[in-house]
């Protein structure tokens, strides 16, 4: 029985002491994240990785998926010189907005509002939800902490937070460009063909591209029995830099080198033989992407090449020699079409 009693006793201590933890517990309201404006496509955090990091930070699941009680917002958008960043903290029982904090940084890229953004969430969801409010009827509640203005400011992210490779690098990404092409500058005639691209971006700012591009043939008839058929096709590399406009619209200028053939057949002539003149360009293409979901945007350019040097295509024909076409110094092409992310 005395045994008995000793049990009962430690029994009833344990429940009391866990009695206030567990009520403490309860009485924490749940938190959710919103993030309203562009993600990682343009080097922003994103809502999901913002919620990894915060609580990496914090040790602990304080955000957690919706619904919550309170709600943290984060609204980022582009601005003539950098990003901005309106956080917002509101009560969703009440409908009360209960503090909010706004965040600037200067240049093109909206990976400066990473720290920043990440220590004022913290701030917000530990001052204001990691421990229960204590009473004080009669003094001014203090307001919530101010986040540090400058990213250099920011406190040393902690080790959880350094061994998440998300936090510090990208995963490349890549894309296949397809295109109609009008050209004039290869053939006797402006030409339609078709242009293919592979893509590999090791940011979000710049694309590596393997590209091929073919005419259809021109035929010309230069008698009832003699008759001249031109092609061309050619490919190559370029390097394209990329800045982002708006969430949606991208500008890229794109600089590569290409190589190919222009080919033109003789038919009818008793002479007549195959000529064939090696291509080599440099090029310069601006280009505007309109993204319309995560894996396809529309694609619309205009190219500008300019080759090694001019050339000329002749025949003889009754004992004459007369110039059939040359090969312009400056090739135009306008081209649309689609990209399909993956």
């Amino acid at each position: 029985m005395r045994a008995s009693s000793v049990v009962l006793k430690i029994a009833l201590l344990c429940v009391l002491v866990a009695a206030p933890r567990a009520a403490a517990a309860s009485d924490t309201p749940s938190v959710e994240l919103t993030w309203t404006g562009p993600g990682p496509e343009v080097t922003c955090l994103g809502g999901e990785r913002l919620v990894k990091l915060v609580n990496a930070y914090l040790g602990r699941a304080a955000i957690t998926s919706p619904p919550g009680e309170r709600a943290i917002a984060v609204l980022v958008e582009r601005r003539a010189e950098g990003w901005r960043a309106l956080i917002q903290l509101r009560d969703q029982r009440e409908g009360l907005v209960l503090g909010e904090r706004e965040l600037a940084t200067k240049g093109p890229l909206c990976s400066g509002l990473d720290e920043p953004l990440q220590i004022a969430v913290a701030l917000l969801v530990d001052s204001e939800l990691a421990q229960p409010p204590e009473p004080a009827p009669t003094q001014v509640q203090a307001p919530l902490p101010t986040p540090p203005p400058e990213p250099e400011a920011a406190v040393e992210p902690s080790d959880e937070t350094a061994a998440d490779p998300s936090a510090v690098s990208e995963p490349w990404r890549f894309a296949l460009l397809g295109s109609l092409l009008l050209e004039r500058g290869l053939l006797p005639a402006w030409g339609a063909g078709l242009s293919l691209s592979f893509e590999a971006a090791p940011t979000s700012w710049l694309g590596l591209r393997l590209h091929a591009a073919g005419f259809l043939p021109q035929r010309r008839e230069l008698t009832t029995e003699a008759a001249t058929t031109a092609s061309t096709f050619y490919g190559g590399l370029a390097v394209c830099p990329k800045s982002a406009l708006t969430a949606q619209l991208t500008l890229v200028g794109c600089l590569g080198v290409h190589a190919g053939q222009v080919l033109v057949a003789l038919d009818g002539f008793s002479t007549g033989h195959s000529g064939r003149r090696l291509l080599l360009m440099g090029s310069l293409a601006p280009q505007l992407e309109l993204k319309l979901g995560s894996s396809f945007a529309l694609l619309a350019e205009a190219r500008g090449s300019f080759t090694a040097r001019q050339q000329r295509f002749s025949f003889e024909l009754d004992g004459n020699r007369q110039e059939l076409f040359s090969i312009s110094p400056v090739v135009w092409s306008l081209g649309v079409g689609g990209v399909f992310l993956f």
